[in-house]
């Protein structure tokens, strides 16, 4: 009895196998193991993004920042190659011009155009004289390149103030009755 105590507890412990067990179990076949495909599993963006670290993404920013900038130096042409003629900016408006619908319309816009030009006539006077008493080449530079866009801003607004005064005319016209 001790004997058979000692088996089951080994048996049920792992350590042996139970010798009636052996005779129950049947036989493995190899074939059967073999002639099985395995699955492959089939990966998913979800499971992709789940493998990826901090320092994946991080190191993904970094390098496509990279490529943006060396694309973005390789689309700007080199200014000593551009021919003389090529070099004169184009001046581009920022803001496209709206025409008025009304002659009200017309008189104020008319109005604060005005008043933005003299606001930027006076910025352009305070610019200079800093420019003028300015002993820093470095300093004198930049506050040329403000110089330069203050300017090209001042006359966009003023082709801005010429065309609402011409609009303000026609407007002004069409509004009067036709005499007889």
């Amino acid at each position: 009895m001790r004997k058979l105590f000692l088996v089951s507890f080994a048996a049920l412990a792992g350590l042996a196998p139970l010798p009636w067990a052996e005779a129950q179990q049947p036989p493995a076949s190899p074939q059967k193991e073999a002639s099985k495909p395995k699955a492959k599993k089939v990966w998913t963006d979800e499971d992709i993004r789940a493998l990826r670290t901090p320092a994946d993404d991080y190191a993904g920013q970094k390098q496509a920042t990279k490529q943006g900038t060396e694309q973005a130096a390789a689309a700007q042409p080199d200014p000593a190659t551009k021919p003389a003629a090529a070099k004169k900016e184009q001046i581009t408006t920022r803001d496209p011009f709206v025409p008025p619908k009304t002659a009200e319309e017309a008189q104020t816009r008319l109005a604060q155009k005005r008043e933005e030009i003299r606001g930027q006539q006076e910025l352009i006077q305070q610019k200079r004289e800093e420019y003028f008493e300015e002993t820093n080449e470095a300093i004198r530079l930049d506050l040329k390149k403000s110089l330069d866009r203050l300017t090209a801003d001042l006359r966009e607004a003023e082709v801005h103030m010429r065309l609402l005064e011409s609009s303000l005319e026609r407007l002004g016209s069409e509004a009067q009755p036709p005499r007889l």
